[in-house]
């Protein structure tokens, strides 16, 4: 391998040995007796940390071009933009992650190790523009998903939730595993190029038994994705196994691989090319499913993190439905709705926190022992009103109501399916989002108007026991602050996403 090859995967093999370096110190930290055994924990906040701004950094000086292994991983422009807006999030999220660790009392630095080992995995995935090395690796990314659902050996629910993480996503692989050895016997190629150039000059897939063939690998592929993603109605793993997770495993599952896995799907849908149309069908059902489903089960829920959960299955529903339309604004417009989706995924997900430690601390409760049901906010804003005002604010994002970017970005749903003539879905989505907005307000509703406790559980938002706090409030206010400022600017986030709408395998489609 050429040194200039090397070169270009600087920041994945530093994270490699930062991971190895990370293992080892801690291990013997662990061991010293004359510590007392100590239990780490603003220690490897602070060695995580300074893992990933300097991995961030990394990737945001080393800008060389390069591939590897007969092009099945490919460093260009389009990856690194992606790994960088990827892993500003990972350092915002990771915040609340160790907070929540922290108050779960999952005082083990292994926890740490394998969420660095997701994002290694997380790193080569976007890299990857083969469908043999992105099983390979999304596989390594789930074993790490599965010890982290499982995390907590004491609680049968973690327990259960790995298992059948580990379960459903082994039956989905052997689709996955399906769907390629049919474009590779169809083929002969699993690379995403060679793909995209062998459909678009190849005489052989004009014939209808070779496009029949490779529609089925296509759709098989196709919904492994989508359940990666946890779009309905393949997303029947989701709600059982992320309220049995650890919340901190949950915050990591519904915030980082949501955005890696639809940027692998975006490439592989452009390698397509001519075959990706006949998907578009099956796409905007699962994406308009998903949103139906969401909204309606969400008026259901009690518990908060199942509502969360539900509300995550019904915003992702919105880009899915987007990238079925196969067209260069509508990537564009659904990379931005994602990058909404994972601020506001941080800000309640740490108000989420917030409730969860107030609760633990007023009451003396652990925090697994009893969950936190809506109800559990009653009276709130009268306890606490910055912080029910920022749950104020990341809900009108979510409802889509100005003067906040959750509005821009679904206005720019709404305004492209209307334009490609897909009347009756925008129609279907605008209803079902007005409907979102009656379970959103609903809770607006306990916590600033409820003054009477229906939960003898109800939180003190007043209590605050937590070292380095004013990081977490720093981190909120900037991202309450992006919030705001994307919406009346939203051409400075579009200005950077357009080159992510441009993956390298449409080179061939657009001959």
């Amino acid at each position: 391998m050429e040194s200039t090859i090397l070169f270009s995967f600087i920041p994945e093999i530093y994270l490699s040995i930062s991971i190895l370096f990370f293992l080892l110190f801690n291990v013997m930290v662990l061991n010293i007796s004359k510590l007392n055994y100590p239990v780490l924990k603003l220690e490897i906040f602070s060695q995580v940390m300074t893992i990933l701004v300097c991995l961030f950094l990394l990737v945001f000086f080393v800008k060389i071009e390069g591939y590897a292994f007969n092009s099945s991983f490919i460093i260009d422009a389009t990856n690194i933009n992606l790994k960088l807006i990827w892993l500003i999030f990972c350092v915002f999220s990771f915040i609340v992650i160790w907070r929540s660790s922290i108050i779960q009392k999952l005082n083990f630095f292994e926890f740490f190790v394998i969420y660095l080992l997701s994002i290694f995995a997380s790193l080569i995935l976007l890299s990857s523009v083969d469908l043999l090395s992105n099983y390979l690796i999304i596989e390594l990314q789930s074993i790490c998903f599965y010890i982290l659902a499982s995390f907590r050996r004491a609680s049968s629910f973690s327990s259960e939730a790995g298992l059948k993480y580990f379960i459903s996503s082994a039956f989905m692989s052997c689709l996955f595993l399906l769907g390629a050895s049919i474009f590779y016997s169809c083929l002969g190629t699993l690379n995403f190029n060679s793909i995209s150039a062998l459909i678009v000059f190849g005489s052989t897939v004009d014939s209808y038994s070779m496009f029949s063939f490779l529609f089925l690998g296509a759709t098989l592929i196709l919904i492994f994705f989508l359940f990666k993603l946890s779009v309905a109605p393949y997303h029947f793993w989701f709600p059982q196994i992320y309220d049995g997770a650890p919340l901190s495993s949950t915050i990591i599952f519904s915030i980082l691989p949501k955005f890696i896995i639809f940027s692998v799907l975006v490439r592989w849908l452009s390698a397509l090319s001519v075959l990706a149309p006949s998907l578009t069908p099956t796409i905007m059902f699962a994406g308009v499913f998903s949103s139906f489903f969401g909204v309606f089960l969400a008026l259901k829920q009690k518990k908060f993190k199942k509502f969360l959960i539900y509300c995550s299955i019904g915003q992702l529903g919105l880009p899915i439905t987007l990238i079925g339309l196969l067209d260069y604004n509508s990537i564009v417009y659904s990379y931005f709705f994602f990058v909404i989706y994972m601020i506001t995924s941080i800000l309640v997900w740490g108000y989420f926190f917030v409730a969860l430690s107030a609760s633990h601390f007023s009451k003396g409760v652990f925090p697994n022992e009893r969950p936190l049901f809506l109800t559990s906010l009653t009276n709130s804003f009268n306890q606490n009103q910055i912080w029910s005002s920022l749950l104020l604010i990341v809900f009108f994002s979510m409802c889509g109501i100005p003067p906040l970017s959750g509005f821009i970005a679904k206005m720019w749903v709404y305004a492209s399916l209307l334009d490609l003539h897909y009347y009756i879905v925008s129609i279907f989505l605008i209803l079902t989002g007005a409907f979102s907005a009656f379970y959103y307000i609903k809770v607006i509703k306990i916590s600033f108007f409820e003054t009477i406790a229906s939960d003898s559980h109800n939180i003190n938002h007043s209590i605050y026991r937590f070292s380095f706090f004013f990081v977490d409030c720093a981190l909120y206010a900037f991202l309450l602050f992006l919030l705001f400022f994307f919406c009346f600017y939203p051409d400075l986030l579009l200005f950077f996403l357009k080159g992510l709408a441009n993956p390298p395998c449409l080179s061939y489609a657009n001959l």
